[in-house]
């Protein structure tokens, strides 16, 4: 079927039919003379999306929020973040399945279905996130690198990561969609080993044989008090976990959007997608921060002292308090 075009205001509105290579119909919107090469495939975008979802978030600050709510509020936390999570996923999966757009973002979207202005500060907004974020992460990657291989500065690390960053969006987007999948698999055996380890832990499988159970939850408790005493302050803490669980999620869903400009068949694709990443929500965050309240006491100094780098991490701790290595 020839492909048919209607211009409208400087945009064209195009319909291809792609029977005969499976690809279903797609209706898109793209500026005049701008042509679409989609270079990603589905677990190219799969693990897009999965790689901003586990980062220091969930290795090193889950410690802090630990700290501050206790094991209680950090799964409890973390379970309805999940569930808000993927309830903003679904909704923007069926937007962007609508219009795989290039280029199409939360902004456009925002612009387009409620008003510029909207758009505008959504804009601004994620400008402003991610020029916080990535710092964030080059410096926090640096801090747990200096963990273990001290004597380095940390603006070393954090100037070879930057090019690399910088590099890898610079080349095509096969190129790019590789590497998202290459490094996100690092942390997804990482993740996966941790929360075995906690398992292991949990039957008393360590060098120690203590059967750890749920024992952190009855000592030093369940949940913690903040700032003040009593109910009032385990609902200030409750309130202040909630916060701190936000980071880990930070642009989980939005990777759907972006990337359903540049996926093949996007709209058998990012269904697919969508609902593997409920799975991935529940294994890697509700099964990740039930596994840190396992092996990690939400009362331990490395936590409660304000310490940054790999030592606050729970996971380190746990380690270490199991005897297993010098972690």
């Amino acid at each position: 079927m020839s492909p048919s075009n209607e211009s409208k205001g400087g945009e064209k509105v195009r319909s291809e039919s792609h029977s005969d290579n499976g690809q279903e119909s797609i209706e898109c919107t793209e500026p005049r003379d701008l042509p679409i090469t989609r270079g990603l495939s589905s677990r190219h975008a799969q693990f897009i999306a999965l790689g901003g979802a586990i980062g220091t978030g969930l290795f090193v600050s889950s410690g802090r929020t630990l700290a501050t709510g206790g094991p209680a509020f950090l799964v409890g936390s973390y379970t309805f973040m999940s569930a808000l999570i993927y309830l903003v996923l679904v909704s923007v999966t069926e937007i962007s399945i609508h219009l795989p757009l290039p280029g199409g973002t939360m902004n456009y979207y925002g612009s387009r279905y409620v008003s510029r202005s909207l758009g505008f500060m959504m804009g601004w907004l994620y400008f402003y996130s991610f020029a916080i974020f990535v710092p964030f992460e080059l410096t926090s990657s640096a801090m747990v690198i200096n963990y273990w291989n001290p004597g380095v500065n940390n603006a070393v690390w954090i100037t070879i990561m930057l090019v690399l960053v910088i590099g890898l969006n610079m080349l095509p987007v096969r190129f790019y969609g590789e590497s998202e999948f290459w490094f996100p698999s690092i942390k997804v055996i990482l993740i996966v080993g941790l929360i075995i380890l906690s398992f292991v832990l949990f039957w008393g499988g360590g060098p120690s044989h203590q059967r750890l159970g749920f024992h952190y939850w009855k000592d030093p408790g369940a949940a913690n008090t903040y700032i003040l005493d009593g109910d009032a302050g385990r609902f200030v803490a409750l309130l202040a976990t909630l916060i701190s669980s936000v980071l880990p999620f930070t642009f989980s869903p939005e990777m759907i959007a972006v990337t359903a400009g540049e996926i093949q068949s996007p709209r058998k694709n990012l269904p697919r997608i969508a609902r593997n990443f409920f799975w991935r929500l529940v294994v890697f965050y509700i099964g990740g921060t039930l596994a840190i309240s396992v092996i990690c006491p939400s009362n331990a100094s490395a936590l409660t002292s304000g310490g940054t780098g790999a030592a606050s991490s729970p996971w380190v701790v746990g380690i270490r308090n199991a005897g297993n290595c010098r972690a």
